[in-house]
């Protein structure tokens, strides 16, 4: 067992992981998963945003993830943006900022997403989202019949 990967802890009865929330108000990850493995990005601090795109590249399938909360922020609006150069992108969508997405327990869920066919989340468009949201990016970085990984760089941005 991978003891929550040092960002939670484990129950003894379920074996289920509980992941550590923020230590303070400067953090900017906080972990989700299952295993507490994945880390998540923390949009709404005060005054913080991302101005233009940030990109990683990856190699292979990854799970992504990124959460927004109101209470730490005085933000009327917000947008997020996301784009991938090669592999495509599902994105499943909970609103609260600790709620935590996954293929299966979503509140909304927006597939194949590409460089020609990015998607933007504007808390305008959808007011739901001004309350908070985590969002779960699956990078499909595998070609399913010959098992080939994908490089891949997936950009995004919040303002």
């Amino acid at each position: 067992m991978n003891q929550c990967n040092g960002n939670g802890l484990c129950s003894i009865e379920t074996g289920a992981c509980s992941c550590y929330a923020p230590t303070d108000e400067y953090d900017t990850v906080t972990w989700k998963g299952g295993d507490c493995g994945v880390p998540a990005r923390i949009f709404g601090r005060d005054g913080y945003s991302i101005e233009g795109d940030k990109s990683t590249d990856t190699k292979g399938p990854k799970w992504l993830m990124f959460t927004y909360n109101n209470t730490l922020s005085n933000l009327p609006y917000n947008e997020f943006g996301i784009s991938t150069s090669a592999a495509p992108l599902d994105v499943y969508l909970t609103f609260g900022a600790e709620s935590e997405p996954t293929k299966y327990n979503y509140d909304m869920k927006f597939t194949n997403v590409t460089k020609m066919k990015p998607l933007y989340l504007r808390s305008i468009n959808l007011p739901k989202l001004v309350n908070g949201w985590t969002i779960g990016v699956y990078v499909n970085g595998v070609e399913d019949k010959t098992n080939i990984l994908f490089d891949s760089t997936y950009a995004y941005e919040f303002q």
